[in-house]
């Protein structure tokens, strides 16, 4: 607390029964506290930190279950396609990527996909620039074509070497 009472959202431990003040902020030590609870993925977006200003009276415990909340709804599968939305693309920061997302025109190379492809081809994974104009040009394929696709150049060089 600063000297006038009011929580100092820099410095103060936050724990799930902190109220959400008047006076809030988005400090890295917030930032701190929702990445323990919420997993390395999150992030602030103009429309949670809006429902944060607007929070005063309620918890941080609530904000948590608030950005969760709305995670599982972004997360939601339409029509079967994994991490793809409505509009054809897949946030490839966060969405949860399983061997049925769909590689999109909007494909990004992110830690994200990066943990994807080490936790099903190893974690001696690395792209290339060949690999890489693969997937670029897989729009249509998934990306448990993507691993095969991988794994197979992989046992290639192994067996040419």
């Amino acid at each position: 607390m600063s000297k006038a009472g009011a929580f100092d959202w820099h410095s103060s431990k936050i724990t799930p029964a902190t109220p959400i003040t008047p006076d809030y902020r988005n400090t890295q030590n917030v930032r701190r506290f929702f990445t323990a609870r919420c997993g390395e993925h999150f992030k602030f977006d103009v429309a949670f930190m809006a429902w944060m200003k607007a929070g005063s009276g309620k918890t941080m415990g609530d904000a948590v279950a608030e950005w969760l909340r709305r995670e599982k709804k972004k997360q939601k599968p339409s029509s079967g396609r994994g991490a793809a939305s409505k509009a054809g693309t897949v946030d490839w920061h966060s969405s949860k990527i399983t061997p049925r997302t769909p590689i999109t025109p909007d494909y990004r190379n992110t830690r994200n996909v990066r943990r994807f492809f080490k936790a099903r081809c190893g974690e001696h994974f690395k792209f290339d620039l060949s690999f890489m104009g693969w997937i670029k040009a897989g729009s249509g394929k998934t990306m448990g074509d993507a691993v095969q696709e991988w794994l197979r150049r992989e046992k290639k060089k192994s067996t040419s070497s």
